[in-house]
């Protein structure tokens, strides 16, 4: 099986050797994160998708939020929010749970212009979210539609970090336990609204850092790669 290093170096090859895009591009041919390196002295955008549903092939983005984590500290200074715009209708059930509807959704940027702004916002940075596979899974699918390429990037899961510590602990995971909002719960964190982008990143944010703190040594000491499920 490929290593995460060897995965990310393959499609970075492969993505330079195809695409013109020069966005992607740039993103390319800047230093990605080395695994090796510590929390303290990484650069973190902790990242979170609001869908109209879980299937990328067919599912579209319709809000996003993120926030970096620089030096183990939230910089909200660095927090934005948007709306991306959809020909999708939106669903009774996307409405109620988002608090969107086809209007706002109309107003809100391309899908386009919003990638290649996040392409310069992950740039040298590690990407953080709360059950990754949905950011993951939509990123490489708009991607490969884009630019007929997967996007390497390196992500760290606050979801599995939680069911690997659990699991070396033999504790037993309950139905529902690791979502956000009952882990946030779990760690004594601070009631928050969910199902908005911008709110779930933060929220992933302070999360992430309440769990290095109690279960792993000094982030000056915590490699990247130990993070990694």
């Amino acid at each position: 099986m490929l290593s995460l290093f060897d995965k990310n170096q393959r499609w970075r090859k492969k993505a330079l050797a195809t695409t013109k895009d020069e966005s992607f591009r740039q993103y390319l041919l800047n230093d990605f994160p080395k695994t090796s390196q510590t929390v303290s002295e990484t650069e973190f955008l902790v990242l979170d998708f609001e869908t109209t549903g879980l299937d990328s092939k067919k599912d579209h983005i319709i809000s996003a939020g993120w926030v970096e984590i620089s030096k183990n500290k939230i910089q909200l200074s660095s927090a934005e929010h948007y709306l991306i715009s959809t020909k999708k209708q939106l669903s009774g059930e996307s409405v109620s749970i988002h608090n969107l509807t086809d209007d706002m959704i109309s107003k809100g940027v391309p899908i386009t212009i919003f990638i290649k702004h996040l392409l310069k916002k992950i740039t040298g940075k590690v990407v953080i979210a709360h059950y990754k596979k949905i950011e993951n899974e939509f990123l490489q699918q708009i991607c490969n539609n884009m630019f007929s390429c997967n996007l390497p990037i390196i992500m760290i899961d606050t979801l599995m970090i939680e069911k690997n510590i659990r699991e070396k602990a033999n504790k037993p995971i309950v139905v529902n336990e690791l979502r956000l909002f009952n882990l946030r719960n779990h760690y004594n964190l601070p009631r928050y609204h969910a199902h908005n982008a911008l709110e779930d990143a933060i929220a992933t944010a302070e999360l992430f850092l309440a769990q290095i703190n109690k279960h792993f040594s000094s982030p000056d000491k915590l490699k990247i790669k130990a993070l990694l499920y």
